[in-house]
């Protein structure tokens, strides 16, 4: 019977990429406003964030925190006369979110003539180290094998997906960012490929991708390709239609998992919303779909010495394992198996199939069970 696995994804997964977070995305929005002043338009919501330094005289308060800040903001927004003209201050939460995001996700550079080179397989996801081991990790959730073929007597990359029979992946996110969907992209722009686009279900319309068996990426807090369904971090996290979609099927998903995997996340205390979904769902898994959970795996950094002590106050579970890591370190463990190309094709196949071994061997090595 297929295993299910799903991926649960926080701030620390993307981290590696450059990406802000909560403690230092104001930081990181200055920078980007400093250097280009034209091209972000910062002024407005800048000075309003700079506002609530006024709290601090009665208060403490954080103010290098996204959060707090933007919650403090978003509070008088909603109970304070606000002009009729304008954008709301929510509108104007989630462009400069997606702005800042945007601009911190570099895309991915190809390397040129990658057709030539004995060692094109170090250089499928570009020559940057960074998105070569996300994109590893997205080859391999998706099953694929890339190889050099030829055609008409020209060489080509591309790749193809096979159906994974023991293991299912899917993805749970409460980024905004793109990281995942970037490596989808550029395999699709730089290689040759089947009759249909690589890439992560994102919604329940999308019915082909389902019948294709691509994995599913249900971004919990929006995403910042579509910043009108952007959940500003902030106290009052609405969940209009379009987001609560993603959270049903978010449900769904931790319902039929037998394995649940957390990656980058610390599990902060003001998030109990993230704990109580994944509590219903293992409710609804007890009561509707008789699928066991075997093992709840987190791979995280404890920065603040806590994080352990967080989980192990949340986790009452024999199939728990803590693994106080960087994420690149699961990253760089990733490696496909090299096969030599059958007849009529170049070199060597890269085959993207060892995900389960990879992460048996690594929790192996750095978990600890509470």
């Amino acid at each position: 019977m297929q295993e299910r696995v799903v991926y649960f994804l926080g701030a620390g997964f993307s981290q590696p990429r450059g990406l802000p977070v909560m403690s230092n995305f104001i930081d990181k929005s200055k920078e980007l406003y400093r250097l280009n002043p034209k091209d972000h338009d910062f002024v407005e919501i800048l000075s309003k964030i700079a506002s609530t330094a006024i709290a601090t005289k009665y208060f403490k308060a954080d103010l290098n925190n996204i959060e707090e800040i933007l919650s403090i903001l978003e509070m008088s927004g909603e109970l304070e006369p606000q002009p009729e003209e304008g954008e709301s201050t929510v509108e104007s939460f989630r462009k400069y979110i997606a702005d800042v995001i945007s601009a911190y996700t570099p895309p991915i550079e190809p390397v040129q003539q990658i057709e030539g080179r004995g060692d094109w397989g170090e250089y499928v996801f570009g020559d940057d180290s960074v998105w070569k081991d996300y994109g590893q990790f997205v080859a391999s959730l998706h099953n694929l094998t890339i190889g050099m073929y030829e055609k008409g007597g020209h060489p080509y990359l591309g790749w193809q997906q096979t159906r994974n029979t023991e293991t299912r992946y899917d993805v749970i996110s409460l980024n905004y960012d793109c990281v995942l969907e970037t490596v989808c992209d550029f395999l699709n722009r730089h290689s040759q490929h089947a009759e249909y686009s690589l890439r992560f279900q994102r919604t329940e319309s999308d019915t082909s991708a389902s019948e294709l068996g691509l994995p599913w990426l249900a971004k919990l807090h929006g995403s910042v390709d579509k910043p009108e369904d952007i959940i500003p971090p902030t106290w009052s996290k609405t969940l209009d239609k379009a987001i609560k979609e993603q959270w049903r099927v978010a449900h769904q998903l931790l319902s039929e998992a037998n394995h649940i995997r957390v990656l980058g996340y610390s599990l902060p205390t003001s998030d109990a919303y993230v704990q109580y979904l994944l509590k219903s769902s293992l409710v609804r898994a007890e009561r509707e779909t008789f699928v066991p959970l075997k093992t709840f795996h987190v791979i995280t950094l404890d920065s603040d010495g806590k994080t352990l002590d967080r989980y192990k106050g949340f986790v009452n579970f024999r199939g728990f394992q803590f693994a106080n890591i960087k994420i690149e370190k699961y990253f760089q463990r990733i490696e496909p198996e090299k096969e030599r190309s059958s007849t009529g094709r170049r070199g060597v196949e890269f085959q993207f199939i060892t995900l389960e071994d990879t992460h048996s061997e690594f929790m192996q090595e750095y978990g600890t069970q509470s």
